[in-house]
């Protein structure tokens, strides 16, 4: 943007601040044409908001049930480890 941009946009300026008629039909303008998106704006957040929730939820609880299993098996093999640590260490104290 050059300087006789910003001066051409500071006169514009200047006349609707100075003729109240324009700066009436300006504002209705700049007000009808908000009044349609503002309410499409928020149902599409609302929209995109629901489907991010749901998306989430449903990983959450199909990855949840995903590793049930597993887990169970991680307990088994520690518990069973831990068995194995416990025999060792009373052959130990049976050699000794």
């Amino acid at each position: 943007m050059d300087d006789l941009d910003v001066k051409a946009k500071e006169d514009a300026l200047g006349q609707l601040v100075e003729h109240p008629r324009l700066r009436l039909e300006y504002q209705r303008a700049i007000s009808n044409h908000l009044t349609f998106a503002l309410p499409l704006i928020l149902v599409l957040s609302i929209i995109k908001f629901l489907a991010f929730w749901i998306l989430w939820t449903v990983l959450a609880m199909y990855f949840t049930g995903l590793f049930s299993g597993t887990v169970t098996r991680i307990h088994l093999i520690k518990n069973t480890s831990d068995i194995g640590e416990a025999t060792t260490l009373a052959m130990l104290s049976f050699a000794f």
